[in-house]
Order: C-alpha cells, then structure tokens, then sequence
C-alpha cells in the first residue's frame, strides 16, 4: 500500500511519526529545514513534494498553519489529504488519519480472512477518499481486483460521479449487480446498515469498518458452550418496571418456564419462590454498587458486562460468565446484533436488548419480554418506576434512560429475529414498548 509523507517537521511531526510508526513514514516535508534528516526521515522540500505526490498520501503535521499548507497543497493540485491534530479530529472536508491508519494493520489480515480475490463485482461503502486508499489495499494484497463501485451513503451522489475511475453510485442502483459488498463506514455515519437490515441480500457483506468480530482481544470462547443449548424453546426475560407482580413471578416457577432477569431483581427474592435461569447486569454504575451483592445472592449463571475490568481480579468465578460489551454509536441508526455472542453483544442501552441477544445465541425460538415498561419519572430513585421498592439503595449517581437508544435496539431486535427465525413478544401490561409484538400474559398458560 502507499506509504505517508508527513508535511511538518516539528513538534507535532514527530508525535504523528510516533504514533504512525517508521514503517508507514517515507518522507517529511518542511521548507525551513529541507535537506536535513528528521527521525531518520530524508526532508524534503515543496519543490521535490510536487514531483512525487501523487506516489504518495500527504499528512499535514504542523499545529498553527493548518491553513497555510493547505493552500500550498491545493496550489500545486494536491486537493486530498488528511490532517493530524494532536488534540482534535478534523471531520469536514479532510479525515482524521489516527485510527485509520491503526485500522488498517487489522484491514490487511481482514482482506486475507475473506478471500476477496475471489469476487468479481465489488462494491466499497464509504468516503470516496478512504474507499481508494482501501482499494489499494485489496490490489495489493490479492492482485488486481474486481472493484466496480464506490458507495457514498451519508450525502447526495452527483450524477456520473467517477473518483479516481470509479463509478461512484447509490446503493439501490447496484445492489442486483455485486457479489461482495464491503462496508468502511461505521454505523452513526452510515444509513446502508439499516437498509440492509431489512432483508436478506444475495451478496457477501464484509465489515471492514470493525475488525473487532475477528481480532478482537475480548473474545470469551469459554461462552461457545451455550450455542443452541435451548434450540426451538422459549423463554421470559423480565423487566423490572412496575407492571410485573409477584404472582407472575410465581407462575413463571409454577410453570417450569426459563427466565431471565436482571440487575436488583435478587430484592424480591424473599417474597416469591421464583429464581431465574440466566441473570444479566451490564450498567457500570450498577455493576460497581451492587457486584457483590449479586455474587452473593443470585445462584443461577450470572452474564456480567466488562466495562469495569477490575472486578474480574483474583475472582471466584463459579456461574459467572464475562461478557464483552460492544459499546457503540449508532443513532439515528439502528445498533448491530450479535450472532455470536464469544465476541460480545452489542450495547443497546438496555440491558434487556443484551438478554435477547444472549436468549438468540441460546437458540430460543419463543423470547417474550414482560415487566420492560420504559416509562420513568424525571426522579429515577422514585418506587414507582419499579415493582421493587428502594431498587437504588443508597446509589447515587444513576445512569439516566435513553429512549431514542433503547427503541432503536429493540426496532434492530425485532428485524433481525424475523429474518433469522425466531420471534420476540412483548408480554409486559402497558409500557411504551411497541416494537415487539403485543400478547397478553396470562394467555400464554
């Protein structure tokens, strides 16, 4: 792939050559010191840059004259560049090289995991500019391949638009047209994953925009042994609003049925015979204040979230299961959902979108969630936002909801347990949950 010329060789030039590593910096370029070596990097003057910068990707490395050298670049032609700030990403016009170029060391090990030389008509979503850079990438890596199109899905495609001789098109145009459809843009930039959420395609999708479902250093392969374990099954996850009451509790027991529940549920354990199956806790807040009590007090498999890694310290571990929370941004879109949750579940900012993920993973074909009321007070310590009285304690700081958030997640559940056939019901009295379809409780014994 190319290598980076970094124009600036200051300061902020050797934080961005630290940061890139030696191997991916060819030159330096600074009109005061041209001539001289910088990190053991030639520099080079303005003059000699012009010759060669089409060979290469430019880097603007200084910290006060941002825009003086982009004026010179744009005189000399060189209209593409990024920008690298020691404090600040530049989001506009140019692209923030950090991470990308961190990302790409992941991307090459991606490029060789699917195979792509294999395909004959690809398609890249993401900026033009990033979408030549992986290109070539793929060229590099696996010779010289069928790349047909670029999808830019977050703004207006002008007609006929051809970058670096790629026909630049919208999605709906080509989707009958390729066989390999690699997605670079992640999910709050991007509105194609919702689309494609929607029903199943006839090409292979490639995610290159996280490489963490492969790579990742959280994967939990001891968590394998729940696949299918409850295949064709079905099952209750329970809220804690304040529409559950303790005879449903009862007749969940009374009936044999699998449950799970989250959080302070264990309060109510002594007024009902009812314990669940599975137990889920994933808020950090949460997970801080009452860690010990659920270690000590609820007996079934325990799935814990990893955002607090600490606790997991010199820990008995009996029933206790580490999941990776997969923490993302994703409004006004839809978050992913895990098919496999060795690498996480996705965060939906609800603990009950992470139970439906665990339940899918465990082959439930059946999931109805009750007591999931999304309806609180503006005082969140108020009893009348759960069935449980005093559910903080004496927690202070409490993670507020967010409803936009949890209703995308659920909308993302609802979506993908109809294409990957199971259903989830909304069982619970009331509430403002109406992306599940509604049933009434009592009928289901």
């Amino acid at each position: 792939m190319k290598k980076y010329i970094l124009f600036g060789a200051g300061y902020l030039g050797k934080i961005a050559f630290d940061c890139f590593g030696e191997d991916l910096i060819e030159y330096f370029v600074d009109s005061s010191k041209c001539g001289q070596e910088y990190c053991g990097k030639h520099i080079l003057s303005i003059n000699e840059l012009e010759k060669i910068a089409c060979n290469y990707i430019i880097v603007i490395s200084v910290k006060d004259r941002v825009e003086e050298v982009e004026s010179q670049l744009q005189q000399m032609g060189i209209m593409k560049y990024y920008i690298y700030s020691e404090y600040d990403y530049y989001v506009g016009k140019h692209f923030n090289v950090v991470d990308d170029i961190k990302h790409q060391l992941r991307i090459i090990d991606y490029i060789k995991y699917y195979d792509t030389g294999r395909y004959h008509s690809i398609a890249i979503e993401g900026e033009p500019f990033k979408s030549k850079i992986l290109i070539d990438m793929l060229n590099a890596e696996s010779g010289d391949l069928s790349v047909k199109y670029i999808i830019n899905s977050y703004s207006q495609v002008e007609e006929d638009l051809e970058y670096y001789g790629y026909p630049v098109r919208d999605f709906s145009e080509i989707q009958n047209d390729i066989d390999l459809l690699v997605l670079l843009e992640s999910r709050e930039r991007s509105t194609l994953r919702d689309i494609l959420a929607e029903e199943k395609r006839d090409f292979m999708i490639a995610d290159f925009s996280n490489t963490e479902d492969l790579f990742g250093e959280n994967r939990n392969p001891e968590l394998s042994k729940y696949k299918d374990i409850h295949k064709g099954e079905r099952c209750f996850i329970i809220g804690n609003g304040p529409s559950i009451r303790t005879e449903d509790l009862e007749k969940l027991c009374e009936k044999n049925e699998t449950t799970f529940a989250c959080n302070q549920i264990y309060k109510v354990y002594d007024k009902v015979k009812w314990r669940p199956d599975y137990f889920v806790m994933q808020d950090n807040k949460c997970i801080i204040e009452f860690y010990n009590e659920v270690l000590a007090t609820v007996e079934c498999t325990k799935f814990i979230g990893d955002y607090i890694k600490d606790i997991w310290d010199g820990r008995e571990t009996h029933n206790l299961e580490k999941i990776h929370m997969r923490a993302q941004s994703y409004l006004p879109h839809m978050p992913g959902f895990s098919s496999d949750i060795v690498n996480g579940v996705y965060e939906g900012w609800n603990v009950i979108y992470s139970s439906i993920q665990i339940a899918a993973y465990m082959g439930f074909e059946e999931i109805y969630i009750i007591g999931v009321d999304m309806k609180f007070t503006a005082n969140l310590k108020e009893n009348s936002n759960h069935f449980i009285d005093d559910y903080f304690g004496k927690m202070k700081k409490i993670n507020p909801p967010n409803y936009e958030a949890v209703f995308s997640a659920f909308k993302k559940a609802e979506l993908y347990s109809r294409q990957h056939n199971f259903r989830i019901y909304n069982a619970t009295r009331g509430g403002a949950v109406e992306e599940f379809e509604r049933v009434n409780f009592d009928s289901l014994f």
